[in-house]
């Protein structure tokens, strides 16, 4: 068997690396927009009522890229649909992130009082 060059061994091993992140970013990237459309329509089944379509967009989003926004909106679903255990959770989870502005923290308080 043939010894490839140890700088020829250290360009291949940068190429994988570099291809590596690349595919890496691009899985992230296909996350983000797969969890935004999902989020897009958990807004829309919560708006038509469809509370139950509205909690599994949401809890695939949240599954995708967890977001305090996406696990505010999952718990609403489940306020709806009567879930108030798994609702509180999320709630407290969701009031515990940071991120929010004091306005938003504000009304994700006023949802876990509710």
């Amino acid at each position: 068997m043939r010894s490839i060059g140890k700088p020829l061994l250290v360009l291949c091993l940068a190429g994988y690396v570099v291809l590596g992140a690349g595919g890496a970013r691009a899985a992230e990237d296909d996350a983000e927009r797969r969890s935004a459309v999902l989020f897009r329509e958990g807004v829309a089944a919560g708006k038509a009522g469809d509370y139950a379509r509205a909690e599994v967009a949401f809890r695939t989003s949240y599954g995708l890229v967890p977001r305090a926004s996406t696990l505010r909106n999952w718990a609403l679903s489940e306020m709806k649909l009567g879930k108030m255990v798994e609702a509180l959770t999320h709630l407290k989870v969701a009031l515990a992130s940071s991120g929010w502005t004091p306005d938003q923290r504000a009304i994700v308080r006023q949802n876990l009082d509710d």
